[in-house]
């Protein structure tokens, strides 16, 4: 008998994350694609206590502090330790989001010093084409010294990746995610990417310079990219946008938006790894949502039968 396991999204029990939304904090010029007063709707001031409130997080839980929106340590170290000391009051336990060009030593000595324990980089692409037409920061050069940088000092890195950008294509995009793999990234997270309004790139779709891949092929390509990200022990944190009020009132002009964009790459991606050599597949019932796939996309795809058992830790493919 021959059998072969899927590779599946199994989720680890995780941490608690109160989210804390810095909108172009410390971010010294615009991207062609941002818009984080849209993607977040953080239009007011942070209030910490009230975001932790809403989250239900206590000082008796485990729970994480996430400084997101912004690029946290190009601002002055004089504002990044006013919020590390105030999320110092609630927990030890602290995650940032920044961008590659603004990590060095001395930095990550700051940032341990104030119990950060993750960070997240922005490094969107490993294509110089595409980060300099996107007008990141940094290079593909920068982001892999910064992702080495914050392995050796023991902190969990976080890689974020964005797919069809201009220039970009499915080979950039299979050798970006080979690279987050290739660096040792603890966690990643890639999102297709949305035209925004009041954006440069909503100007360069408005004229014809910029064309937006589709559902289907972000779905593909992504799932593509999940494919490896979990085959090499890499904890995926999220796939796509979360939707803001500001998207669902118009701050959308174009892109593969979609609210279940995660569960169809998940979908998909199992889908790709069905055999129908195989005599039939072995499951556990936990795990039958990704073989009906989302909205039951996968039910007339899959052309072998089924057997549900609790017995069976994952899914797995059977030849008699």
């Amino acid at each position: 008998m021959l059998q072969k396991k899927l590779i599946i999204p199994i989720k680890s029990k995780s941490k608690k994350i109160v989210p804390i939304f810095l909108p172009n904090k410390g971010c010294k010029h615009r991207c062609i694609f941002c818009n984080e007063y849209i993607a977040t709707d953080a239009y007011k001031s942070i209030n910490m206590q009230e975001s932790i409130s809403l989250y239900n997080a206590t000082q008796n839980s485990d729970f994480q502090i996430a400084f997101y929106g912004g690029s946290f340590t190009a601002m002055p170290l004089s504002e990044q330790g006013k919020y590390l000391k105030e999320a110092n009051l609630y927990t030890n336990d602290i995650r940032i989001s920044t961008i590659p060009d603004e990590i060095n030593d001395r930095e990550l000595d700051f940032l341990i010093s104030y119990n950060v324990k993750s960070i997240e980089i922005g490094v969107q692409s490993f294509d110089d084409k595409v980060l300099a037409y996107a007008r990141r920061s940094h290079n593909a050069f920068q982001a892999i010294n910064a992702a080495k940088l914050i392995k050796k000092r023991g902190l969990e890195l976080g890689i974020h990746l964005m797919v069809g950008l201009p220039f970009d294509t499915r080979k950039k995009d299979i050798f970006s995610v080979e690279k987050v793999v290739e660096l040792g990234a603890n966690t990643c997270r890639i999102a297709p990417t949305i035209v925004f309004k009041n954006t440069v790139l909503e100007q360069l779709y408005l004229k014809g310079d910029y064309m937006p891949i589709n559902l289907d092929t972000a779905v593909d390509i992504v799932s593509d990219m999940a494919y490896l990200l979990l085959s090499n022990g890499i904890v995926i944190n999220r796939f796509g946008l979360h939707i803001s009020e500001s998207m669902r009132k118009g701050g959308v002009v174009a892109g593969p938006l979609h609210e279940a964009f995660g569960d169809i790459v998940y979908s998909e991606m199992v889908y790709k790894q069905i055999d129908n050599s195989y005599d039939y597949i072995e499951a556990n019932d936990k795990y039958s949502n990704f073989l009906v796939g989302y909205k039951g996309m996968n039910k007339k795809r899959i052309n072998i039968p089924i057997k549900y058992s609790p017995e069976i830790p994952s899914i797995r493919l059977v030849k008699l």
